[in-house]
């Protein structure tokens, strides 16, 4: 009798134990899918999804990752996209500006110090077909470039409708 209340008081406390850890580790990240717009997202909640005020045809998904890292991703029909891919790589640098790919489609990463404004900005610009991809994210212009940002950006993948 005394070992089974052993035992069983055991496996109290290690449930106790693993329902504190994940209560302290933070939003537990899954697998967002957007089929209608072709891509799935890793994040730790749902976006705020809303039409960009300034070009309707253009939907945002927004996500605060932590209390000063806010990531965007703006897709649109933009079918001279590509063009505006080579024109960002034909004109004289004013940031840092490298060429990527995703699933064989061409696209950009620029990456800025707003000093103004004490942030970095990336920002990462896909051509799939005719439609455009702009994936934005924000930190503090003096913290080192956080986890977070990069394990958002590497979760973006292209989905078939």
């Amino acid at each position: 009798m005394k070992a089974a209340l052993c035992c069983l008081s055991t496996i109290i406390l290690l449930c106790a134990a693993i329902a504190q850890e994940k209560k302290h580790s933070g939003p537990q990240w899954k697998e967002y899918a957007y089929p209608e717009d072709g891509f799935s997202i890793t994040a730790p909640a749902a976006p705020n999804i809303h039409t960009d005020p300034e070009a309707t045809d253009v939907k945002v998904y927004r996500w605060d990752l932590a209390t000063d890292i806010p990531f965007a991703i703006h897709v649109g029909v933009r079918p001279n996209c590509k063009d505006i891919l080579q024109q960002a790589k034909d004109e004289p640098p004013q940031e840092s500006l490298i060429e990527i790919f995703l699933d064989g489609y061409r696209g950009i990463e620029s990456h800025a110090a707003n000093r103004k404004a004490q942030r970095n900005e990336l920002e990462r610009i896909y051509c799939v077909k005719e439609k455009a991809y702009s994936l934005s994210i924000q930190y503090p212009l003096k913290q080192t470039r956080p986890a977070v940002v990069d394990r958002v950006l590497n979760s973006f993948h292209l989905i078939e409708k």
